[in-house]
Order: structure tokens, then C-alpha cells, then sequence
């Protein structure tokens, strides 16, 4: 029995064993980074399209509203409870609207009969929102960010993909003909 040629048998199987998982870990990588690089780039654009679509103050009807009530909106896993103002105004055409801001806070923002600076596109008195830091910036900023960070990891995990593995410092080949086996 040849205890070399077992030991240079078992050597070449895990090498290529090794090959095996190296080039499935870089598929996988590289997938996972489309993935999120897709998923950072539609974050990015609707972070955009959500600054044009609130910002574009030319084509947008200022009015002033009236908080009716605030609505307590029930605590969850994230959050305790907070208050989302429910605002009562009257568009040009003199129709009278009542809508329920989309943010909510603690403590409460507004109180009942608070007069409040509104925003709606021409014509379109139900997309109509509070003209404020949080209304018009929070969402795509929140969308920005994610998109980013989404974007950064993306183009890290593609150069992980394709990073080759170096054998650690700690190997000093030795002089029975034995190879370095890295699985990672």
C-alpha cells in the first residue's frame, strides 16, 4: 500500500470539491448582487419619482385645511401608539374633502381645530398632503437611503464573488507533495 499516492488521491478530491463549492459560492454572489443592485436601482428611482412628484411646487394648489380630530393609530411590534391628523378643507372648485395624513407621531403634531398648510396637484384634490418636512421628504429620503446602501452592498458583493482566496499565512507548505485546501 502506497500511503503517497492515497494521500495525493484524497488531495486532488478535496481540491476539487473545493473547486465545486468556489465556483458555486461566486455564482451565488454574483446573483445575490444583481439582485440587490436591481432592488437599490428601483429604490433610487422611486425615491426620485416620489421628490418630483411632491416637490414640483408649480403645479401644485396651496390650500388650508382644519385638523377635525387626531386619530390614534394602535401601537405595534415597531411602535407604541401615535396620532395621525384627520384635516378637513375645501378644493377651488369649492368641494369640501376630508383626508388622513399618512404620518403619524408621538406626541401628537396637531391639535383639533390647528389650521394646516395643504398641497394636491391641479385637479387632483385626493392626493392631497400636509406641507411639511416629514410629508414631503420622509418617504424618499427613507427610499434613497435604502437604495444606496442596497447599491453599495451590491457592488461589494460582487467583487466578493469574484475575489480570489489566498492560502492564510499560517501555511508553510510542507515537503510531502500535499496541497493548501481552502474551503471558503
Amino acid at each position: 500500500m502506497d500511503i503517497e499516492k492515497y494521500d495525493k488521491a484524497i488531495d486532488k478530491t478535496i481540491n476539487t470539491v473545493n473547486s465545486v463549492y468556489s465556483i458555486g459560492r461566486r455564482i451565488g454572489y454574483g446573483l445575490m448582487s444583481l439582485v440587490f443592485l436591481t432592488a437599490g436601482i428601483a429604490l433610487i428611482g422611486w425615491g426620485y419619482v416620489t421628490v418630483k412628484n411632491k416637490i414640483d411646487g408649480t403645479s401644485f394648489v396651496k390650500t388650508e385645511g382644519t385638523v377635525l380630530r387626531m386619530r390614534e393609530i394602535p401601537s405595534n411590534q415597531d411602535a407604541g401608539i401615535t396620532w395621525a391628523p384627520v384635516i378637513k378643507f375645501t378644493d377651488r372648485a369649492g368641494t369640501e374633502h376630508t383626508f388622513e395624513s399618512t404620518v403619524s407621531s408621538d406626541p401628537p403634531v396637531y391639535k383639533t381645530g390647528d389650521k394646516v398648510e395643504l398641497l394636491y396637484p391641479e385637479g387632483k384634490p385626493k392626493d392631497v398632503f400636509i406641507n411639511s418636512f416629514m410629508e414631503k421628504w420622509m418617504t424618499p429620503i427613507m427610499l434613497g437611503v435604502a437604495g444606496i446602501v442596497m447599491f453599495f452592498f451590491s457592488i461589494w458583493m460582487i467583487f466578493s464573488a469574484f475575489r480570489r482566496s489566498k492560502p492564510s499565512s499560517s501555511y508553510s507548505g510542507n515537503s510531502s507533495g500535499s496541497s493548501y485546501v481552502s474551503m471558503g
